[in-house]
């Protein structure tokens, strides 16, 4: 590999590279800033509201609740599809999302991570660009992640959990 190449790499980022062979999931990017597209941003207002507000007892009538007063407009072809486990996780898939729209960016997980934080007062780790996919609140013997991805499959999943 050419010294050229080399740097070329670095400054693309290996991640990047790495994710266009990968077929399995496709992650965060690599750019902290929030999201702009539209079908995008209403599902991620929809996991706050259902998911992230009624954190960390995950109360299926709460998370009920949260996502009918905010569902999103989704295209044809797309489920929404919200549910959690009673103090331990809650997540948001929707189907047939599509594998060349917009991914969750860090700056997205970041600023849901922050909201948890903030409504439970725990401690907050945030994702880090080209480091790590997952933001992380926790207090005590309690660690919850938060993260999304698109799959393979093309489906978008939204999740946050212990």
């Amino acid at each position: 590999m050419t010294a050229r190449f080399q740097k070329i790499l670095t400054a693309a980022g290996l991640a990047v590279l790495l994710v266009g062979c990968s077929d399995a999931t496709r992650p965060l990017t690599s750019s902290g800033l929030r999201s702009e597209d539209p079908l995008l941003t209403g599902i991620l207002q929809s996991f706050q509201h259902g998911c992230i507000e009624t954190a960390p007892t995950f109360e299926e009538s709460r998370v009920r609740a949260g996502f009918n007063a905010n569902e999103p407009r989704l295209e044809r072809g797309m489920e929404f599809l919200g549910g959690s486990t009673r103090d331990r996780s809650c997540e948001v898939i929707v189907r047939g999302y599509g594998t060349t729209r917009p991914v969750p960016t860090v700056g997205d997980i970041n600023r849901l991570a922050r909201a948890f934080a903030s409504n439970t007062r725990l401690a907050y780790t945030p994702a880090i660009p080209g480091e790590s996919t997952r933001a992380w609140v926790s207090s005590g013997n309690r660690n919850f992640f938060v993260t999304g991805f698109v799959t393979g499959d093309g489906d978008l999943q939204l999740i946050v959990g212990e």
